[in-house]
Formats: C-alpha cells, structure tokens, sequence
C-alpha cells in the first residue's frame, strides 16, 4: 500500500453516499450477523463501528446484535446523515478521526471497520490505536477488499485507472495481519465473504454512474462515460443472464484481530 494515493472527499458526497453505495438488505443483515458472531458480541456489549459513514451498518449492527453501538466518522456530514436514519437514536454518534481515538483503554469489545485503512495516512497508528480500545479478548473485524478480490471485480476490466488507483491504495490482506500483530493483537486471520451487489445489470450500471466506489470518485466525466459504455456493450454482447452472473455477487474479506 502506497502513503500517497488519492483520498476521497467523503464530506462533498455524504448526501448522494447511501444512493450509490447501496446493499441489498440481505447483505446488510449478512455483514451485520458476521460482526456479530466474528466479534464475540452479546445484548450490550460495547461496539465501535470506525469510520461508520453514513451509518449503513451501524444501525443494523446494533439491532441484530442487540449491542450498545457507537459509530464514529472524521466526516461532519456522513455522520449528520447517519443520525437522521430511522434507528439512529440507539446509536451514540462521535466525530473522531482514527488516528487518535479518544476512547479508554479496554472500552470495546469489538471495534469493526468498513473499507477505512486505504483512506488513512497512517495504518499501524489506527490499528495500534483500536487495540487499545479493546478489552482483553476483544476483537477487530476488518471488512476490505484485497488484491485478489478486485482481479474479480468487473468494475476495473471498464474502468483501467480504477484499478490503478486501488491496486496502489488497498492494503494486501497479509500486511494487514502483520499489522495487526505489530500493533499488539495476539492473533490475525482473514475469511472471504461473498456478498450479494445486484438483482439485474442495469442496476450494475446505475452504480457505475453514481461511482459507487471511491476511486470512480477521480476520473472525468469522459473516463466515466467511457467505461460505462465499454462495460454496457459487454452487458449486450453476452445476454442479460450472462452479464448477471458476473456482478450479482462480489468477493470480501474480513480481517479479524484478536487481543
């Protein structure tokens, strides 16, 4: 992972956010579930969701899991959004940024994070950081894309300079477990998730347009139109249920750290 790539401004698009990032419901309760089980979780332990954006998974973690959520976010406006969701209020709401967390030693029984490391300055401090925060025992669950997920990501065969901005952004998986131990955890192992995207390709499309992911964020209008075009003709090449084989679902990776 390069220190110096792209960082997406995530305040300029906290209002359009959940229209392009959106999960079908089933994979919210899937990822919601995971925290759960993965991070050892019971009616009210404490939780710490970093970098919670939006809240998309903030407030479904609370409910199924029944813990005491906080969602924590650099980002003013992701977190005014959050807070206005049906749910929110079961939920404490924190400005804070990931390389300082003002939280006190032992505070968290899990602490999970979605796609966050390739957006800070500074890994080993935000895992040394959230160590931390754990109790003995606890856990950080890290939900991130590795470099062999993304070779299976349509998005980047459209999209070329994507991919170049998130082959040099995204930490491998093993350097993140190596970070993890330097940061104190006892142990460090990974799982894939696959996770439902899409029901037809045009709704595939319609989260191309909207940049669904951030590196589509720094492309011009024209790379974009482009790429869409490129990847439409595919879609039409092959046939609907062709193409909707390869984006209904896509590849993840839970990171786990154990204190």
């Amino acid at each position: 992972m390069t220190e110096s790539g792209p960082r997406a401004d995530y305040s300029a698009i906290a209002r359009s956010f959940d229209a392009a990032r959106r999960l079908p419901a089933g994979a919210i309760e899937q990822w919601a579930a995971l925290v759960r089980d993965r991070g050892r979780l019971t009616p009210g332990s404490l939780c710490l969701d970093l970098g919670c954006g939006t809240g998309r998974f903030t407030i479904p973690i609370a409910e199924v899991a029944r813990a005491r959520v906080t969602g924590a976010d650099i980002s003013a406006e992701m977190l005014a959004e959050a807070a206005s969701k049906p749910g929110a209020g079961a939920v404490w709401w924190v400005r804070c940024d990931a390389r300082d967390l003002a939280f006190g030693s032992g505070a968290f029984q899990c602490v999970f994070m979605s796609l966050l490391l390739h957006h800070v300055d500074d890994m080993r401090r935000v895992l040394r950081e959230c160590c931390g925060i754990l109790r003995p025992g606890g856990v950080c669950l890290i939900r991130t894309s590795g470099h062999d997920d993304i070779h299976t990501m349509p998005v980047y065969r459209f999209f070329p300079r994507a991919w170049e901005i998130d082959r040099n952004r995204l930490p491998e998986i093993g350097v993140i477990e190596q970070g993890m131990l330097r940061a104190g955890f006892g142990r460090a192992s990974h799982e894939k998730v696959t996770q439902e995207l899409v029901s037809s390709t045009e709704e595939y499309l319609d989260k191309m347009r909207r940049r669904n992911i951030s590196s589509l964020t720094f492309l011009s209008d024209q790379e974009l139109a482009e790429g869409l075009s490129r990847m439409k003709e595919h879609f039409e090449s092959i046939g609907e249920e062709a193409a909707l084989a390869e984006v209904a679902t896509e590849q993840m990776t839970l990171v786990i750290g154990e204190k």
